[in-house]
C-alpha cells in the first residue's frame, strides 16, 4: 500500500505544501519511493521521484523546480525483491505527456480480472505506439507481462490507458470512470490532465480518502495526519466513488452499480485493535490489517478502509504514540521510513 494527497490551490504553489503534507504521514504504509507532481497554469505537468522517503527527494530537487497550485505527493511501500529503480515510484506521466497518475496500484480480490485487462489493454496500447516509461524485460515478478516480453508496472498501464480514453471521448470524468471500470484496482488512484488544468480527478475503490476545504483551495488525503492540526470536519470520499475535485467543488458519482466493495465495520474494532497492541512491543497499520482486520472480515472483502479510520482515532486521541525510523533501502544509498506505534503507557 501506499500514502498520498493531492492539493489544488489558487495562489499558493502546490509542491511544498504536497511534501509538508506528505511528511506528516510517510512511512506508514509507505517511505519506500517518493515522488511529487505538479500542473502549471498552462496544464504542462511536471514531476520528480526517488528511491528513498522525503529526505532523499529534498537532497536530489527542490520544490521551486515545480511550479503550479495543483499537484500530487505519493510515497509509496516496497516489497521483497524489488528492483532499485525510480521509475517504478509514482507518479506516472504518460508518453505524450497529457495525463499523469498516481496510485495505489493494488489489485488485490481483483487479481484474476484485472491481470487479464492489463494483459489485454496493455498490449492494445502497445500496438498503438504507446512507450511505457517502466517496461522492462529484466523484471521477473509483480509487474504486468505484455507480449513484447516486457513487464510494465500496472499505474503505467493504468495512467496511459486513462489518456488514451481522454482521446477518445474527450470527458475526464468519464476516462477516469471507464478506467476504473476496466482495470479494477483495491485502493483510489489521483489524475491530472494537461487539457484540463485546476483539476484532480479520482477513483476511491475502498480507501481511506478524505478531503478539506481552505482559503487557497482544497487537500486531499489518504490520511488525515496529512493534514496536522487541521484534521477537524474533514469531508469523507466513500469508497467505489468517482470524483472530480476543484478548488471551490467536489463532484461524485457512484464508480461502477455491479460493485459493493465496502463491507460495515465490526463491531468493538477499536477494542480489538488495542488488545493486539497491548501484547506487542510496537505495530504498523500492515501489521493491523493482518492480526486484526483479516481476522474478522471474508477473505474476498474489501477492507482498507477501518485500518486508517481506527488508527487515525487511537492517535488524535492520544492513545498511541508514533514512531519513525530509517531502514535500509535497496541499493544501500537511500533509506527507506518505518513508522510503528504502541500504547502510550497509561494505556498499557
Amino acid at each position: 500500500m501506499c500514502e498520498m494527497c493531492a492539493y489544488i490551490g489558487r495562489e499558493r504553489s502546490a509542491a511544498p505544501i504536497l511534501l509538508a503534507q506528505g511528511k506528516r504521514m510517510e512511512g506508514l504504509w509507505s517511505g519506500f519511493c517518493t515522488g511529487i507532481g505538479v500542473q502549471d497554469a498552462d496544464g504542462t505537468l511536471r514531476m520528480h521521484k526517488t528511491l528513498g522517503y522525503s529526505r532523499f527527494w529534498e537532497e536530489q530537487f527542490s520544490t521551486a523546480s515545480l511550479p503550479g497550485t495543483v499537484g500530487v505527493f505519493h510515497s509509496r511501500t516496497g516489497y521483497p525483491g524489488m528492483s532499485g529503480d525510480r521509475r517504478y515510484a509514482h507518479p506516472f506521466l504518460s508518453a505524450d505527456g497529457s495525463a499523469m497518475v498516481a496510485a495505489q496500484g493494488f489489485l488485490g480480490i481483483f487479481s484474476d480480472e484485472s491481470s487479464r485487462a492489463l494483459f489485454r489493454i496493455g498490449n492494445r496500447l502497445l500496438e498503438l505506439g504507446v512507450c511505457f516509461s517502466s517496461a522492462d524485460s529484466s523484471v521477473k515478478e509483480r509487474f504486468q507481462l505484455l507480449k513484447d516480453g516486457t513487464r510494465v508496472h500496472m499505474t503505467n498501464i493504468f495512467g496511459e490507458y486513462a489518456a488514451y480514453l481522454l482521446k477518445l471521448c474527450k470527458d475526464p470524468f468519464e476516462a477516469v470512470r471507464r478506467t476504473g471500470n476496466d482495470i479494477r484496482e483495491e485502493a483510489c488512484s489521483f489524475f491530472l490532465f494537461r487539457e484540463f488544468p485546476g483539476h484532480v480527478y479520482a477513483i476511491n475503490m475502498n480507501q481511506r480518502l478524505c478531503a478539506r476545504f481552505h482559503a487557497d483551495g482544497l487537500s486531499i488525503s489518504t490520511c488525515a495526519l496529512a493534514f496536522g492540526a487541521e484534521h477537524g470536519n474533514l469531508m469523507e470520499i466513500p469508497p467505489n466513488t468517482v470524483a472530480d475535485f476543484t478548488a471551490d467543488s467536489i463532484r461524485m458519482e457512484r464508480l461502477s452499480p455491479q460493485i459493493s466493495p465496502y463491507s460495515e465495520i465490526p463491531a468493538n474494532l477499536r477494542g480489538a485493535v488495542l488488545e493486539w497492541l497491548a501484547g506487542v512491543q510496537d505495530g504498523t497499520l500492515a501489521e493491523i490489517m493482518d492480526n486484526v482486520l483479516k481476522l474478522r472480515y471474508p477473505a474476498d472483502t474489501l477492507r482498507h478502509v477501518p485500518t486508517h479510520e481506527i488508527f487515525e482515532q487511537l492517535y488524535f486521541d492520544g492513545v498511541i504514540q508514533l514512531m519513525t525510523r530509517e531502514q535500509p533501502g535497496i541499493t544501500g544509498r537511500e533509506c527507506s521510513l518505518r513508522t510503528s506505534f504502541r500504547l502510550n503507557r497509561q494505556d498499557c
